[in-house]
């Protein structure tokens, strides 16, 4: 079963995205959902079998209220989907970042959430519609992931720097096995980079945004 996970742009949410853009391909990370959220065709399954999800392909978006767009951010695969009383719990081994031809138009966002182009995007999603079955086959847009990861990974940041609440906010990356310079990313791309530093400083800095948002936020949940 191919599946879509939604994360937003509402603090702090919008914190997810430096871990999620920053954490190498196959380290875990966790979404947590009210059931609310849940489509009820995911939470039968779950009480009928725990273990239905495991396994199951994941395309990660990112819901921009503010700019009213559904972007993709990388793919995943379920670890494990338990739910505890009225929230759901869910960890990812995270895969490769699409390159930008996937994002263009941001059509296919709307397709795998199963959304009318009528929909307005500058105001939440309807509950059922942050987990749930993904609407599109994932064979559709497989190619869109076999590109040069690095070049991926600048493509996506420098699309999401223009979000708001994201300026001045470190993308680390320690993503890219390749390694990368302030001045080779703005001869790409012409981004402005918050630090220079890779390798060992963009891995300390990923942990520290880690620990700082358990730290703030403890008990985060869609609401």
């Amino acid at each position: 079963m191919d599946l879509v996970a939604v994360t937003g742009s509402d603090k702090p949410y919008l914190y997810d995205l430096p871990h999620l853009l920053s954490l190498p391909v196959g380290f875990e990370f966790r979404f947590r959902y009210r059931c609310k959220w849940v489509e009820d065709n995911l939470l039968q399954k779950l009480q009928e079998d725990k273990d239905v999800l495991e396994k199951s392909k994941v395309v990660i978006l990112f819901h921009s209220r503010r700019l009213g767009r559904l972007l993709v951010l990388r793919k995943a695969e379920v670890i494990t989907v338990e739910r505890f009383e009225d929230i759901v719990f869910l960890r990812l081994k995270l895969g490769e970042i699409p390159d930008a031809s996937l994002n263009d138009g941001e059509r296919v966002g709307r397709k795998a959430l199963g959304l009318d182009e009528g929909v307005d995007l500058n105001k939440g999603l309807q509950p059922g519609f942050y987990f749930r079955e993904n609407q599109l086959s994932a064979c559709s847009y497989s190619a869109a992931f076999q590109g040069e990861a690095c070049k991926n990974w600048v493509a996506l940041v420098r699309t999401l720097q223009e979000e708001p609440y994201l300026d001045g906010v470190p993308m680390f990356q320690s993503y890219c096995q390749k390694k990368i310079t302030r001045a080779n990313l703005q001869d790409m791309l012409g981004i402005e980079m918050a630090s220079a530093r890779v390798g060992l400083l963009s891995i300390i800095g990923t942990i520290i945004l880690m620990v700082m948002g358990s730290l703030l936020f403890p008990d985060r949940k869609h609401v």
